[in-house]
């Protein structure tokens, strides 16, 4: 997985800011443009940027979304965080006078928004489903839950349940064990259920963080921070238990 971040698209004169983060996050909403677009993009980057400036110029605020993923394509796959992890969210306010069930105002401050850039009748690709997952805190849910709107469009919508068949919720407290492997497969398991990415950036670990799910690494015993917590476990183990980091 290629994770690009804001300060490899930005631009000097219109970078990405915003309040700090202001709660934990607890659960992950999916979106979509809704302009009916029916192509790929070829450009993720340019994609952030126009985002960014259109946003600056009609509501007067950065992009609000935490990241983007573009579906299919020649980025097909690939994470561009645009607010991440330290900005807070700015895309899933919710209702304050009739909120959805589970969705208390203001949602922005507890949630993670992940938007999906490219066909919007298109199935994910496995890259862009792998994407998704690594980047997924608590049960993901359309826009459509948290307010009164279309997003993230039907077939985005209808894919939803099987993202979060194998994939533990953010209740979920149980141990997150890490480790280290040779190769470029990285294998998590939590609860049973073993995921493939092709690499794990620091920012999946922050948001385990984050998250309060705990994490230790395999070898040592010891808490893991950072990338360079992980010490190097035999290849069964990993597979048995853990999130390798490559």
């Amino acid at each position: 997985m290629t994770f690009v971040t804001r300060q490899e698209w930005q631009t000097s004169s219109q970078p990405v800011t915003g309040p700090a983060r202001k709660a934990a996050t607890t659960r992950t909403i999916l979106h979509y443009e809704g302009t009916g677009r029916s192509a790929p993009i070829s450009d993720g980057a340019a994609w952030c940027r126009n985002g960014q400036a259109s946003y600056l110029s009609s509501r007067g605020y950065s992009l609000g979304y935490n990241f983007m993923i573009p579906n299919e394509g020649p980025q097909n796959g690939w994470v561009y965080q645009i607010r991440g992890e330290d900005i807070n969210n700015a895309a899933n306010k919710g209702s304050k006078d009739n909120p959805r069930p589970g969705f208390p105002y203001n949602a922005n401050d507890y949630t993670r928004s992940i938007t999906i850039v490219g066909n919007e009748k298109a199935q994910f690709t496995p890259e862009t489903q792998a994407a998704i997952r690594s980047l997924m805190i608590g049960t993901l849910y359309g826009h459509r839950d948290v307010q009164a709107t279309s997003c993230c469009g039907d077939t985005y919508y209808a894919q939803i349940p099987a993202l979060n068949t194998d994939t533990p919720t953010g209740d979920d407290e149980k141990m997150l064990w890490i480790g280290k492997k040779s190769g470029t497969n990285s294998h998590h398991t939590a609860d049973g259920v073993q995921r493939t990415y092709t690499a794990v950036p620091q920012i999946l670990i922050d948001s385990a963080v984050r998250s309060n799910r705990p994490l230790k690494d395999m070898g040592t015993g010891r808490d893991v921070k950072k990338v360079s917590d992980v010490t190097s476990v035999d290849s069964a183990t990993i597979d048995a238990h853990g999130f390798d980091v490559g």
